[in-house]
């Protein structure tokens, strides 16, 4: 006998997550993480900042929501907390702007067979494993990535606006990123 549609959906979507928590770890704030934290921290403290020589002459900081973002977030939740959790959300929008730019193309089922790949693939590449997709720290290349997805996704339904918007949004978080052809 064949398991329900619903079965087989609520089936792959749960070894989804149980893929996603064993093969996306939190590596806390390291690699690019830490410079957006300490982007960041300016913005809290900008008296105690403001003669960091990376701070000083200016970076994509003067150009991205994702800063003062990132910063309110550590008002709310600390430093450590704020970055663990916009982690935490950020792979789950990358994740839901895979699934809708699936379910664009391909129904239900398949779309979620897309989504549980890239769930379940390494998410790091290239030599020495310096590029990353899924990344397992706090950078805003993923929401910009899940933004490009839904704006693709947006698109492909006819709905011009809305993908402008998403790119717009793209670019408000990652600058240098939505510029790169």
């Amino acid at each position: 006998m064949i398991a329900p549609s619903w079965l087989r959906l609520v089936a792959l979507a749960s070894l989804c997550l149980l893929c996603w928590a064993l093969s996306h770890g939190y590596d806390g704030i390291v690699h690019d993480a830490r410079l957006y934290t300490l982007q960041a921290l300016a913005h809290r403290h900008p008296e105690a900042l403001s003669a960091d020589v990376f701070l000083k002459f200016g970076s994509q900081d003067r150009f991205t929501l994702f800063s003062p973002l990132y910063a309110a977030a550590q008002d709310l939740l600390g430093v450590a907390t704020a970055a663990a959790v916009l982690t935490f959300a950020f792979q789950l929008c990358l994740f839901w702007g895979a699934w809708i730019l699936a379910r664009s193309l391909l129904p239900p089922f398949a779309a979620l067979v897309g989504v549980a790949s890239l769930i379940a693939l390494p998410g790091d590449y290239g030599a020495d494993r310096i590029f990353t997709c899924v990344e397992p720290f706090l950078t805003p290349r993923m929401p910009a990535e899940a933004l490009t997805l839904a704006a693709l996704a947006a698109a492909l339904r006819g709905r011009a606006a809305l993908a402008a918007t998403c790119v717009a949004g793209a670019a408000l978080l990652h600058p240098i990123m939505d510029l790169d052809p």
